[in-house]
This record gives C-alpha cells, structure tokens and sequence, in this order.
C-alpha cells in the first residue's frame, strides 16, 4: 500500500473496534464498525492522520474527504455502500477536511 495511505489504516485499527477495513480501489477506503456513536471521532481522527506530513515535498498536501453512512450491512450491504459514496461525494464537493453524513 502506498506510504500516504498508511494513516488511514493506522488511526482506524487503534481507534475502535472495527469489524473490517478495506481499499475499495484507488484512494478510496470502506470501513465497518459496530457503532454508529463511533463514525463521526473516527472520521475525524481519520482527517487528522491524513493531514500529517508524510512526505517531504515541497508544497505538497494530502487531503481526505470523509462519507457516512448508517444502516445494517447484513440487510443492505450495497445500499449502504451507495449512501455511503454518495455523502463522500458531497464532502469532496465541499472541500478537504469535511466529513458529510448520507441523509
């Protein structure tokens, strides 16, 4: 995995208990948690890490964009997923560093 995904992975094993986290391809990363009470710390322990330096190049930033979801996955794993995408979509349109909630 590329060095500047390393953050992601890093807060989300040590922040909570998570039942799984995932590269879903490119720069885009799913992760399962028992709790919805946990997401919006996690989310934002995830931005923290991201913005960490982790390389020295010279004007050069690494950025997230962070979507949530709540729902069972069990039920509906897919739909899940698409909300899930959708609100990242929205964060992304925002601007860096936000965290969106799907409706």
């Amino acid at each position: 995995m590329p060095r500047c995904f390393w953050p992601v992975g890093a807060a989300a094993g040590r922040s909570v208990d998570s039942e799984m986290v995932a590269r879903l391809g490119g720069d885009e990363f799913v992760i399962v948690i028992p709790s919805e009470d946990d997401a919006q710390a996690l989310a934002e322990r995830i931005l923290a890490a991201v913005e960490e330096p982790v390389f020295a190049v010279s004007g050069a930033r690494v950025g997230a964009s962070i979507g949530i979801a709540q729902g069972i996955v069990a039920s509906a794993g897919s739909e899940l997923l698409r909300r899930a995408d959708g609100a990242m979509y929205a964060a992304k349109a925002a601007g860096k560093g936000t965290i969106r909630w799907a409706a």
